[in-house]
């Protein structure tokens, strides 16, 4: 009896070498993976330690900077604020102003009671309360340890006697006979402390932060709902505040770990083994390949059968090889094929494409626009592309595309028509827009002539200056190409040569003014004119009394990182006096500059040395 042979199973060359090749490649991936794995985690590693060391020295400072405040005051309470409470309120104040980051300074007296605070609202509950009762032992500790050491102490984070978590510093003072007279205590708000000291946003967004008492308690953290991201990439450093420690984690948060870490961890990895598999799908199914050649031939003979545009090739010597069925169905194009160029010179049809056959040297591709009647004889605007095609290095034959743009071009020169009207009928607005302003300021003219009280002719004068500011935007507008915006530089040197020429004065004011290439759009414009007018007419009736000669500087500086524009108006004249506040006075001129300020949402800065400055800084699109 015969025995049958077990079957085998057969494995052809292609499919073995592509399995090979296939794990080949799918290991040399793996290990590009895992050094890119290990390159990220280096970076941020290194990120993280570079932060850390950063954000150490960074509240370190900060914080030291606010407890030298605190013995700064001490030094000199005995000399000079023992009996000026009000002197020491406002130094007090101005050291809070320079130094954010306090929840309040307090005088504190020999029995450790508070009797003065600085500033007082929000802080009434601390006020005449005895700290060595503090609900938190850490306080009262604290002071007394300062008046034995007479050394500046810092209280543990607690709850504070304001509300609120914080913690306390005390520096003891004594008079000349070493006698104990009372203390400077500085009281902070953990949260406000900090948050002040990190407030770049690049820095808050890619990490996460921890800072934790002496004791191991957790006093801050960012975000406040954070946690540990990766343990492997956590730094801890110790920071020294005062006479105790806190201790500073940093963790990358995942803005990090996204961009980076995850797409080297995954998307290479991804990539690299569904490359492995491509590869060896194709060497695998390689003889396929020549049936999928014969469909591609198909599908392409039909395309270029119902393609509405025509398509042509010409081979080296200038023969047409191929005609697509558009260009036979239209201009009869199977009598070109084969058929020398030289014998097709007098058809009306083939003529158009016979020029610029490709030689050897080629030629760049040419593209224009012809008339041609159909068979039917009707006009057809076509726009005709030759190219080359590049079959080897001497070879080359050339392509051609013809399609029909008859609607498109009369629908372009339908369009530039009614652009040129709207153009037109733009300029005209602008234009008459301008003229009524102009009459307006001419009847303010002609009325204020008639005037005889000066204080009433002034105003006037103010409103004709204002409405010409505004009628320079629409003359600006429709002298230029561009209806949208105006040119702000120009605007501005039109603007303040008109006030200081309109104003007769005998100081003699020379105007200067800075102004990078700004544009912008009518209405903010409208406002930006009026707030020049109203601060350069202040500027010119009231900062150069008594003087000979003056200087009003006006620059516009563009940021383009942060998108915004900077507008300074500045004059060497007397200064605005110091009993003005400009945020509660009743003027007319300053309450319009504060309404055109917000409406074009910037804000407003006034500086008062050596003259008057006003700061304006607004965003930009």
């Amino acid at each position: 009896m015969k025995r049958s042979k077990p079957n085998r199973i057969k494995i052809s060359r292609e499919t073995a070498f592509a399995t090979v090749l296939g794990v080949f490649i799918a290991i040399i991936i793996f290990t590009l993976w895992l050094l890119a794995r290990n390159s990220e985690n280096n970076r941020i590693r290194a990120m993280t330690i570079v932060t850390t060391e950063q954000m150490k020295s960074r509240l370190e400072s900060w914080v030291n900077a606010r407890i030298s405040v605190i013995q700064h005051l001490g030094g000199k309470w005995y000399f000079e604020y023992r009996d000026k409470p009000e002197k020491f309120a406002i130094d007090v104040k101005k050291f809070i102003d320079l130094y954010p980051g306090f929840r309040a300074i307090n005088w504190v007296d020999e029995n450790f009671i508070i009797r003065r605070i600085v500033p007082v609202k929000g802080n009434e509950a601390a006020l005449n309360k005895n700290l060595l009762r503090h609900p938190s032992p850490g306080f009262a500790a604290a002071i007394q340890k300062a008046a034995l050491t007479k050394k500046l102490t810092r209280t543990p984070a607690a709850e504070l006697l304001q509300g609120g978590v914080g913690f306390a510093t005390y520096f003891p003072i004594y008079n000349s006979e070493n006698k104990l007279v009372g203390f400077i205590n500085g009281v902070f708000m953990i949260d406000n402390l900090v948050n002040r000291c990190f407030n770049e946003k690049s820095l808050r967004g890619k990490f996460c932060f921890f800072i934790y008492e002496h004791d191991g308690r957790l006093i801050y953290s960012h975000p406040p709902d954070a946690e540990k991201i990766e343990d492997k990439f956590r730094e801890e450093i110790s920071l020294s505040i005062a006479d105790k420690n806190w201790k500073l984690v940093v963790s990358p948060s995942t803005s990090i770990l996204n961009p980076g870490y995850y797409r080297a961890n995954f998307v290479i990895l991804f990539w690299g083994f569904l490359f492995a598999f491509i590869t060896g799908y194709i060497l695998q199914f390689a003889l396929k390949s020549r049936r999928n050649i014969k469909k591609s031939e198909t599908r392409f003979q039909a395309f270029m059968t119902h393609l509405p545009a025509g398509v042509f090739i010409k081979n080296r010597d200038g023969y047409f090889t191929f005609a697509n069925q558009f260009l036979i169905n239209n201009f009869g194009a199977d009598r070109w094929l084969n058929k020398p160029p030289e014998s097709l010179k007098n058809d009306s049809f083939a003529a158009p494409f016979l020029y610029k056959s490709t030689s050897a040297d080629g030629f760049e591709t040419i593209e224009e626009e012809i008339t041609l009647p159909d068979k039917g004889g009707t006009e057809h605007i076509y726009h005709v592309m030759q190219f080359p095609i590049q079959l080897d290095e001497t070879t080359s034959i050339t392509g051609g595309i013809v399609w029909d743009v008859t609607q498109r071009s009369i629908a372009e020169m339908e369009l530039q028509h009614s652009i040129k009207e709207k153009e037109l009928l733009l300029k005209e607005i602008h234009h008459r827009v301008k003229n009524n302003l102009q009459v307006i300021m001419s009847l303010l003219y002609l009325q204020a002539e008639r005037l005889t009280d000066s204080k009433t002719a002034e105003i006037f004068q103010l409103n004709r200056n204002r409405i010409r500011s505004m009628a320079l935007v629409h003359e600006r507008l429709y002298k230029s190409k561009n209806f949208a915006r105006i040119d702000f530089r120009e605007y501005i040197k039109t603007i303040l040569h008109e006030l200081v020429s309109s104003y007769s004065q005998t100081t003699q004011i020379i105007p200067h003014v800075q102004a990078d290439e700004i544009y912008v759009e009518i209405d903010r414009g409208i406002s930006l004119g009026l707030l020049l007018n109203e601060i350069v007419t202040n500027a010119l009736k009231h900062a150069f009394q008594n003087q000979n000669k003056g200087n009003l500087y006006v620059t516009a500086i563009l940021d383009d990182e942060e998108n915004n524009v900077t507008l300074s108006i500045r004059d060497d004249g007397v200064g605005l006096p110091d009993n003005i506040d400009v945020n509660k006075t009743d003027s007319l001129g300053f309450s319009l500059i504060h309404t055109l300020i917000d409406q074009i949402q910037g804000t407003l800065k006034i500086k008062r040395e050596q003259g008057t400055e006003f700061l304006i800084t607004f965003a930009i699109d």
